[in-house]
């Protein structure tokens, strides 16, 4: 994928150094298109890093609030049914793909649950959408999980899909 950027640096960071680095290059007006992975597309980023994570280019693995998908309209409101106080985003998302491959895997178990039977079904999905994540592959020599990815770019505090799986 391009962009068109002639000059762009690549952040393999957690989101609170990645907030100063951000801040710190629009302290010194540096003119640079950023682009990061996953975890700079969580909203605690715009919190830490306000207007300096304007135009922020980041690679996604999960959903991300402002997709118009109904997987992701249901996360929302599981959301905010449970944990109010926790905004949508890559973590909170995350954190449910893991329960629903979770949940998948108990349900093909059965009552008789074990380390080795449950991996087994984690093995035994093979191919499967969480609908939070992009589509997943597993199997027993495969663990890694999607294969393909999007685009978003914060703007305004929000992030605009650029690119969906």
């Amino acid at each position: 994928m391009s962009f068109g950027l002639s000059l762009r640096r690549n952040l393999f960071n957690i989101v609170k150094h990645g907030a100063l680095l951000l801040k710190e290059a629009e302290e010194l007006g540096w003119e640079t298109q950023f682009m990061a992975m996953n975890t700079m597309g969580d909203p605690i980023l715009n919190d830490l890093a306000g207007s300096a994570a304007d135009g922020l280019i980041v690679n996604i693995m999960t959903a991300v609030d402002t997709m118009e998908d109904p997987h992701v309209q249901k996360a929302n409101e599981i959301l905010a049914k449970y944990v109010p106080n926790t905004a949508p985003g890559y973590y909170p998302y995350l954190g449910m793909a893991g329960a629903i491959a979770f949940h998948k895997a108990t349900e093909a178990v059965g009552p008789d649950l074990t380390r080795e039977k449950l991996i087994e079904a984690l093995e035994g999905l093979g191919n499967w959408e969480p609908g939070v994540m992009p589509p997943l592959e597993w199997g027993p020599d495969n663990h890694a999980g999607p294969s393909s990815f999007g685009y978003v770019q914060w703007q305004d505090g929000r992030l605009t899909i650029l690119e969906t799986w």
